[in-house]
């Protein structure tokens, strides 16, 4: 069936309409002359009402997946930050999942908000919690897989972490600002601290975060980039002796499979 193409023009223009952020600019929408009068709202206060509905749900969706960002603004700077940002980026997605997937670039290069890195840095903080709690759901490894990967094949071993695994790199104490926050404390001045953190969704289905030392983020960066488990063990001894490495591996190994951040090994994971 194909759409009338006077009927699709008409969608294209409603949709520019109701899009549309400047209240005098309606009647300049060719849509406008499209709908009728029915008293007692004309068809400018009629086109309103969806300009209107429109830009609530986007709010509504702002409001809700970065919540402790706009108590960290306020009203005026939250309604600002609102403002500017579904003027600059319009919803494209049928989804509203991603509609604030460019905020912390938005507040990163937009006025007054680029003044303050670490308001990019709390979005973006929020952001990697997202992504962490809603991404699919696989089988994860436990210490019983590992039995059956056989003894000779654990050197070209490739660990691989479950889809909501996130590495969040810090210029700020945002993520002290953000747990002071959630938990209703006054939240410490905005200060220069460099770190990397670990978010992950665990198997109970709750989103965790915690920081990490140079030695585990040296590990789960290789590991990311597709390092085998010697590729591993060849890092741990540039600061270990030979003999530690084997059980100081094998503790990194048990913490990441307790905190459920490993897929289950599969024949692909082998080399």
């Amino acid at each position: 069936m194909t759409l009338d193409p006077d009927l699709a023009q008409l969608q294209q223009d409603l949709q520019a309409a109701i899009i549309a952020n400047d209240d005098n600019a309606t009647e300049q929408h060719r849509a406008y002359t499209a709908i009728a009068n029915q008293p007692p709202l004309n068809n400018k206060e009629r086109l309103l009402i969806y300009q209107n509905a429109y830009r609530i749900r986007l709010r509504e969706t702002l409001d809700t997946d970065h919540e402790i960002l706009g108590i960290y603004l306020g009203d005026e700077l939250y309604d600002q930050l609102v403002e500017g940002y579904t003027t600059a980026f319009p919803s494209v997605y049928r989804s509203l999942r991603h509609f604030a997937d460019h905020l912390p670039g938005f507040l990163a290069s937009t006025l007054p908000f680029s003044n303050y890195p670490i308001i990019s840095e709390l979005a973006h903080f929020e952001r990697c919690l997202m992504t962490a709690f809603d991404a699919p759901d696989i089988e994860r490894m436990t210490r019983e897989s590992l039995t059956q990967v056989p003894e000779n094949d654990w050197p070209s071993l490739h660990l691989r972490f479950h889809p909501s695994v996130q590495l969040f790199a810090a210029e700020w104490n945002s993520v002290d600002i953000w747990q002071a926050l959630k938990t209703t404390t006054v939240p410490p001045e905005p200060l220069n601290r460099h770190g990397h953190w670990l978010i992950w969704r665990n198997s109970e289905r709750l989103t965790e975060f915690r920081s990490l030392n140079g030695e585990e983020l040296a590990l789960i960066s290789l590991i990311i980039q597709g390092t085998s488990f010697a590729g591993l063990c060849e890092q741990l001894l540039e600061s270990y002796a030979q003999e530690i490495v084997p059980s100081k591996s094998v503790t990194y190994l048990n913490n990441w499979i307790i905190s459920g951040l490993l897929r289950r090994p599969t024949l692909s994971t082998l080399s």
